[in-house]
């Protein structure tokens, strides 16, 4: 498959970064979304009611809109305010082995940039800051600023920005936004997947519930815990357990 700077690109982070340049630094991203922002609320829902209707019409159902889109979550109440019937869940993940992976994607995608200078340059156009090159950290609470580690080849840098990401997270929380347990996920697929066909209304229920057969834990990362930053890993590890003590589809929740 060829991919040029005029191909088709459904990511919808080009549209957010249209309207609000003043988000976006040169290296960094801020997370403020307020007030009321018409042109762009008319041209969002306008899009998403258009993909709504191709879906139907190419199939003859009725569809939902499905955004997943990692920097949604710096715009979550935002989000929540302008689509009050909407269903966000946030998934997340014991820190150490989520910092893990972020550290190995951060460094998959510096070999693939360094490589590859179109990639690069068409992840930035797309508006992909996560990781490599064109990594632009989220600003939760400013932390960027706070931070004495700056250094995203660290374990250091991935867990105060995980820590800071859901701290920042949990202080947005509305009945719209729901936290989901990864690791909980993967140890009963069959379970969680029930509750969230009946929390969604799938239609479907029995085909979405037959995925769980494709449900695999992830292989878990070695980590070397003396290797890091004492304060940041207590920080992280105490976050953590307020996740688990009230994560959606908790016992109780589910019935």
């Amino acid at each position: 498959m060829l991919v040029s700077a005029d191909s088709p690109e459904a990511f919808e982070e080009i549209i957010w970064r249209q309207f609000w340049p003043s988000r976006y630094k040169e290296q960094k991203i801020e997370p403020r979304f307020e007030g009321k922002y018409a042109e762009f609320e008319k041209f969002f829902i306008h899009h998403i009611r258009k993909v709504i209707y191709l879906g139907k019409r190419d199939r003859n159902e009725a569809k939902r809109y499905v955004s997943k889109n990692n920097l949604n979550i710096s715009r979550l109440v935002y989000i929540s305010a302008l689509f009050t019937d909407a269903k966000i869940l946030v998934p997340f993940r014991e820190p150490l082995q989520h910092a893990s992976s972020l550290l190995k994607q951060h460094r998959n995608f510096l070999d693939i940039h360094q490589r590859d200078h179109f990639a690069r340059t068409y992840m930035r156009a797309i508006g992909h800051y996560d990781f490599g090159e064109n990594l632009s950290p989220v600003n939760f609470n400013g932390w960027l600023s706070k931070s004495a580690n700056f250094d995203p080849l660290t374990l250091d840098f991935w867990l105060s920005y995980w820590t800071n990401a859901y701290d920042y997270l949990l202080r947005m929380k509305n009945d719209c936004i729901h936290f989901l347990s990864f690791d909980e996920f993967c140890q009963n697929p069959a379970k969680k997947l029930i509750a969230l066909s009946e929390y969604l209304g799938i239609n479907d229920r029995q085909g979405f519930i037959a995925s769980a057969s494709q449900v695999k834990s992830p292989k878990p990362y070695y980590v070397d815990r003396t290797s890091i930053d004492k304060e940041i890993l207590d920080k992280a590890e105490q976050l953590y357990q307020q996740l688990v003590r009230d994560p959606f589809f908790s016992p109780g929740i589910e019935n």
